[in-house]
């Protein structure tokens, strides 16, 4: 999320319509809330996100989110039976001087930096 600076983590119902989100996803370490604060973790303090942009198959809208599949690909929820393939997703990060954007491949759901 650019305005917070953060990573947090939803768990989908897709049996509803429209789809919902519950943030209920727990850290397997500290078993807190899935909640990473870039500007203030230990490992990424003074990161921050400066820019976020998913875009699915038929769908000229960018999102600030992805979501994924009981298969484990990246999509977008219509509603409960209609999906769209992530088709480009990118998050632009700066901290420590230096900036990069990941990329998440819609075909391999790989995260790699250029």
């Amino acid at each position: 999320n650019p305005a917070t600076h953060r990573v947090q983590l939803y768990r989908l119902d897709i049996s509803s319509n429209p789809v919902l989100a519950y943030y209920d996803i727990y850290h397997p370490h500290d078993k807190q809330l899935y909640d990473l604060d870039l500007r203030n973790d230990s490992a990424t303090r003074g990161s921050t996100v400066s820019a976020v942009q998913f875009r699915f198959q038929g769908d000229p809208s960018a999102y600030g989110a992805v979501t994924y599949s009981p298969q484990g690909l990246p999509v977008f929820y219509v509603n409960a039976t209609t999906t769209r393939p992530l088709s480009l997703g990118t998050v632009s990060v700066s901290g420590g001087g230096r900036s990069a954007t990941v990329n998440l491949d819609p075909t391999t759901q790989r995260v790699s930096l250029p």
